[in-house]
């Protein structure tokens, strides 16, 4: 049940996910908790509306090598890294991964574009 919940709220806080049911957030109705298959069968369509999402944008970013600032310990540090994808059903998301680093990591590249913490590096 942790593990469901923990899905929903990052879909609605996080990827800021919409669904037309706004009850497939909920966790409780009038004041009774639910069952665990009814987070289950809300996960299952808050995933399944992400990747019908029929509005993609252009993936201006994907297959971009790049720069990425960040703050680490107070410090604005440069890392290399390559944009692999898109996260489907959410356009605005896109999947990096860093040199000497076996992890995928995921942003909003536009807004670190904009901010002037993302740049796109040529080969």
């Amino acid at each position: 049940m942790k593990a469901l919940k923990t899905q929903i709220q990052f879909r609605k806080i996080v990827l800021q996910q919409k669904h037309n049911d706004k009850k497939v957030f909920q966790f409780s109705e009038k004041g009774k908790l639910y069952t665990l298959e009814q987070p289950t069968t809300n996960v299952k369509n808050l995933i399944s509306s992400a990747l019908q999402d029929s509005s993609p944008k252009d993936n201006i970013f994907v297959g971009e090598k790049v720069v990425h600032h960040q703050i680490v310990d107070g410090i604005r540090t440069p890392f290399n890294g390559l944009v692999i994808s898109s996260v489907p059903g959410y356009a605005d998301w896109y999947n990096v991964v860093y040199e000497d680093d076996t992890y995928v990591y995921v942003y909003k590249l536009n807004d670190h574009y904009v901010s002037g913490d993302l740049n796109i590096i040529g080969d």
